[in-house]
């Protein structure tokens, strides 16, 4: 019997899989938690807010459009109010709040996490459906039945089945609807709009999309999202284990929320938003992962090795099955007296996977909870560097409004601005803002440098915004208030 009709079978004896990664309402709350600070020089700068990560912001239903209003308000008030990011019945909810709720969503229903995959060697993302369709299919029922998918989901093949977008794909696709375009026109919008009201929603909004781009982020720090291994590591209860993936599951008992939250690690910079995830200097967070961590997937599968005693003729045949990680020499000797690890070369605290010879001679390796202890003490903070880093860069755009005698003059306090468009607005009495200005910037504007002066006929509230390229030629906005 084939393999997949083997996996097939057990899935039908033990019931539906989870899609998942890091456990959202832990690990990723956790991790997101634990880089928040990173916005609050931000918030108080730009949009004005006092208390930070405390300010209390509310989603305007009206302002919801028809297609996301149900789905969006259902997934809200789905999240545990335990968790402490949950918005009260109204709908209102502090800063740090609507972050971390985007966190926690991003996995809302599920089958999300199909587009949170990304092979570096590739740039593909999830694409094990081809061999594997009885699988695919019956996955595609479960979404539907367990995982929040709809039964036109599972007819059309939207449902979870073992294929999805890479993870950049979908972060830019027009379909996500807490992707990188719907996060750029909140921001757009928290500024322009008309109504406090409406500017207060696209906060809210603005934020929930910036926690579900660094939730894909930190999936790159999962080993299993970055070698197109879902099957094996998230299957593996086909031969007796849990449901999902071990790693996963283990990051969450040893850290839980908390302990992840209290991390502090210092923000990796990246000047271009691809770089975060795959990058030329092979920095990006997929890149490192797949280098330096295993998931089941890309383990060798047992190896006969009988009496011979040739670590290098070993390895050869290893290298022939695409095992080819650096790591210190086999020890066929040890491995043949119980357990062993293999060390990474470089870093003699850091184990690769535990291996042994059984009695008929086959080498065999596995990840056990050492390994996975050592996988979790250098990735989880990983994610964490990453996920301040991406904040940063969302964040990087700045302006500043400097008043002499009745001009204006707008100041670049952030990266260096390219081509783009500024608006500057006014604000009356009842915090309504409507268009003074709009100017076309067609220089490099460099920091401390001045984007445009104006007079100002008598004192009033004004607010600017800059919405163009930087001079790496990344698209950002850039916001600043008086």
């Amino acid at each position: 019997m084939k393999k997949s009709l083997w996996l097939l079978v057990a899935l039908l004896v033990v019931g539906p899989s989870k899609v998942d990664a890091y456990e959202a309402a832990q690990t990723h709350a956790g991790m997101s938690e634990a880089a928040a600070g990173e916005l609050v020089p931000w918030l108080q700068g730009a949009w004005g807010f006092d208390k930070g990560l405390w300010t209390k912001l509310r989603l305007s239903v009206k302002s919801i459009s028809r297609n996301q209003r149900w789905f969006l308000l259902q997934d809200l008030f789905r999240l545990d109010p335990a968790g402490g990011y949950a918005p009260s019945a109204d709908l209102t909810d502090r800063a740090l709040g609507w972050f971390v709720a985007g966190s926690v969503l991003e996995a809302m229903p599920s089958a999300r996490v199909r587009n949170h995959f990304l092979d570096p060697s590739t740039l593909k993302g999830l694409h094990q459906r081809r061999g594997h369709r009885r699988l695919s299919l019956k996955l595609r029922w479960w979404d539907y039945i367990f995982g929040g998918g709809s039964f036109a989901g599972f007819v059309t093949g939207a449902n979870f089945d073992l294929d999805g977008k890479s993870a950049l794909a979908w972060l830019r696709s027009s379909r996500n609807e807490y992707g990188l375009s719907k996060h750029w026109r909140y921001r757009r919008l928290a500024v322009t709009a008309p109504s406090p009201q409406a500017r207060a929603h696209a906060e809210a909004m603005a934020l929930l999309t910036m926690g579900a781009v660094v939730h894909v982020l930190q999936d790159m720090a999962c080993p299993s999202h970055v070698h197109n291994d879902f099957i094996a590591s998230h299957l593996g209860r086909a031969m007796g284990a849990q449901p999902g993936s071990a790693y996963e599951r283990f990051v969450a008992r040893r850290y839980g929320r908390y302990g992840v939250a209290v991390l502090s690690v210092s923000a990796v910079t990246r000047r271009r938003f691809r770089d975060f995830f795959v990058a030329k200097d092979g920095k990006g967070l997929a890149q490192i992962t797949a280098r330096r961590f295993l998931s089941p997937g890309v383990l060798p599968p047992p190896l006969y090795v009988g009496d011979t005693s040739s670590i290098s003729s070993v390895e050869r045949m290893l290298k022939k099955r695409g095992f080819t990680m650096t790591h210190r020499p086999l020890e066929l000797a040890r491995a043949r007296r119980g357990p062993v690890y293999l060390w990474r070369r470089r870093q003699a605290r850091a184990r690769l996977a535990a291996y042994e010879v059984d009695r008929r001679g086959f080498l065999r390796f596995w990840l056990d909870r050492r390994v996975l202890g050592d996988y979790a003490l250098r990735l989880v903070p990983l994610a964490i560097a990453y996920t301040k880093g991406m904040i940063r860069y969302l964040t990087r755009g700045r302006l500043a409004l400097k008043v002499d005698r009745g001009r204006v003059s707008v100041i670049n306090t952030g990266v260096t601005l390219g081509r783009g468009r500024l608006v500057i607005l006014a604000e009356d009495r009842q915090a309504r803002r409507t268009v003074l200005k709009r100017v076309d910037v067609t220089h490099l504007v460099r920091k401390g440098g001045r984007l445009a002066t104006f007079s100002l006929g008598r004192p009033r509230f004004l607010a600017v915004m800059f919405e163009g390229k930087d001079v790496e030629g990344e698209y950002l906005v850039a916001e600043g208030r008086r």
